[in-house]
């Protein structure tokens, strides 16, 4: 009982977390085996991997190697570096729940946790250095259910944002503190961050940089005592040495066999061409003129304005990516709490350390909300003639494998979250009447939650009914092999194979044999086509005569040829499913 009654605040606001998680994301919960946030995209690639990890597990397969899809191939995961740290590490609780319900659910439960977990990590980083219960709830509210949380929902990994407040928590404790324990939690936060998702690591690092460069610019500017323990240099070497050490203990396992692959095994170069990225990309996905300023596209009552900017210089084509609004709320605390210290509140903190260590985190935060915008600004501008070079352009040299720059937006949310802690604790402190107090905290949490409402309407999308065409392959000869046209976006026909179970041509990885083959039959129409198809033994080709991945021209072109399909290509029709078309191969 004392447990409950000392932590009854923060049992509160975690209920409040858990249920606002439902109410933005109805009706997601009455629907956990059927439906999913957002819109498909690539979480049907991860559903389909989470599915091949049990379906493995059950038939004491290897789960690294894929025979049933790119047939007679195959694709090896070893080889395609995201497909494995998911598989590994990032993905690991979903494949974990997977084995005991079904991938469907085990997405959603752990999609919809990151938010309650995401709002309780904000609430304890902002709670270390405010003592404020209320303006750290605040704080972990908008950083929880800010656009950009919404908009990667549908990324299992990027919907992890909740091990980045507690890596800046203990990065702070282990530079107050001094103490092992603090060094090791900083480490291991770090790498379930960089496990987590790869640009969130990377972002884990700029944030630590720019610490390392603020407290040394701190210490040539202030030459006095500093706020921390005083500690020798080899103590201070060992916690640096322990929280390494316990990042990479934890990363090895995960990350060797990557780069085990990629740099000693033959083709390593060829096949991590695939993720070094245009520079091109990078404008395209960095953040334009009002990203940060206007309200997600989903909110009901001002995302229509921002609809009409989509696509424009002002606002980045991807709603997933630009909808980085960080809440005006939030932006008028952040910087009433940063101006009010330096105007007023410095002067009432008698304890001289306590001082100066408030002073060290609230201007960190306002410098990191800076950093972190700068770096999710396209790589050159162009002013009075001149090509000024930002920050990602110099990363890039280094690392071209970042594209969506855009994503820096959660760093700079976490500082502004921080500062707002600090503004909501200094305004409710300005109030003497008990009755503007409530007023005050209630009005800032009730404007917030308006700020970033995103329903209605839902956002779920139903993926529980099955095309009948599926329903009736899962019936034929469970040795059949199977092709599914227009080639290229697979990801739907790799999806519904959790359904029918049959090997399917599609699927290849780049740079393989496999996608080579799937390059010169990806015309059905085309001489030669069916031979090759012959040859690979498949048995059923399904054309998709109503996808939007056919040009009309194609469409036209396989609609006037589909008399010819049996005399000129042995194909015979055997089915038909609304827009769809089963053929059967025939073998002579």
């Amino acid at each position: 009982m004392n447990f409950f009654r000392k932590f009854k605040f923060e049992i509160l606001i975690c209920l409040i977390f858990i249920l606002l998680t439902l109410v933005f994301t109805f009706p997601l919960v009455f629907n956990l085996r059927s439906q999913i946030y957002d819109y498909k995209g690539d979480l049907l690639e991860t559903l389909w991997y989470a599915w091949w990890a049990k379906y493995a597990w059950q038939y004491d397969l290897s789960s690294q190697f894929v025979p049933i899809i790119a047939v007679p191939f195959g694709i090896d995961l070893s080889r395609d570096i995201t497909k494995n740290i998911g598989l590994s590490f990032a993905n690991y609780p979903l494949l974990m729940l997977t084995v005991l319900a079904d991938e469907i659910f085990a997405y959603n439960f752990i999609m919809l946790l990151t938010f309650p977990l995401a709002g309780m990590a904000m609430y304890l980083l902002t709670y270390y250095f405010t003592k404020s219960r209320w303006g750290s709830f605040f704080a972990g509210l908008a950083f929880s259910f800010c656009p950009y949380h919404f908009a990667h929902a549908s990324h299992i990994t990027l919907a992890n944002i909740q091990w980045m407040p507690l890596f800046v928590l203990f990065l702070f404790k282990m530079h107050n503190e001094r103490t092992y324990l603090s060094a090791t939690l900083c480490g291991l936060f770090f790498a379930l961050t960089l496990l987590s998702d790869t640009y969130y690591g990377f972002f884990m690092l700029v944030l630590a940089g720019t610490f390392i460069i603020f407290k040394l610019f701190r210490r040539l500017i202030h030459k006095r005592a500093n706020f921390v323990p005083h500690t020798g240099f080899f103590k201070n070497l060992s916690l640096i040495v322990i929280a390494v050490f316990v990042a990479v203990l934890i990363c090895f396992p995960y990350i060797f066999p990557i780069l085990r692959s990629y740099l000693f095994e033959n083709g390593a170069g060829l096949s991590l061409q695939k993720y070094i990225r245009d520079i091109s990309q990078l404008y395209i996905y960095s953040t334009k003129m009002f990203d940060y300023i206007l309200p997600a596209t989903n909110q009901p009552v001002f995302g229509s304005i921002t609809q009409k900017f989509v696509g424009s210089i002002f606002y980045g084509e991807s709603v997933q990516e630009h909808s980085l609004y960080l809440g005006l709320v939030t932006i008028f605390l952040a910087f009433f709490g940063y101006r009010f210290w330096q105007d007023r509140k410095k002067m009432q903190v008698q304890d001289v350390a306590e001082r100066r260590r408030l002073d060290f985190s609230i201007k960190f935060f306002a410098s990191l909300a800076a950093v972190a915008f700068l770096f999710s600004l396209s790589p050159t501008f162009l002013i009075l003639g001149r090509h000024i070079k930002m920050p990602s352009y110099y990363v890039f040299q280094v690392l071209p494998f970042f594209r969506a720059i855009a994503r820096f937006g959660i760093v700079v949310m976490l500082a502004l979250c921080v500062l707002a802690g600090f503004g909501f604790k200094f305004l409710i402190e300005r109030l003497n009447n008990p009755l503007k107090k409530t007023t005050v905290k209630y009005g800032l949490i009730f404007l917030l939650v308006f700020e970033f409402m995103n329903i209605p309407p839902f956002r779920t999308t139903d993926i529980g009914n099955v095309p009948e065409v599926y329903l009736w392959l899962k019936d034929q000869n469970e040795k059949s092999i199977v092709i599914e046209y227009p080639l290229g976006n697979d990801v739907e026909y790799i999806f519904y194979q959790r359904v029918h179970k049959k090997r399917l041509v599609n699927g290849a990885l780049p740079k393989t044999e496999a996608y080579s083959i799937a390059e010169k039959i990806k015309d059905i129409t085309k001489p030669g086509t069916t031979d090759i198809l012959r040859k690979l033994d498949v048995e059923f080709v399904i054309l998709h005569l109503d996808s939007d991945d056919y040009q009309q021209s194609e469409r036209l072109v396989i609609m006037k040829e589909l008399d010819n399909f049996d005399k000129k290509y042995g194909l015979v029709l055997i089915k038909e499913f609304n827009g769809t078309k089963v053929f059967k191969l025939r073998k002579d």
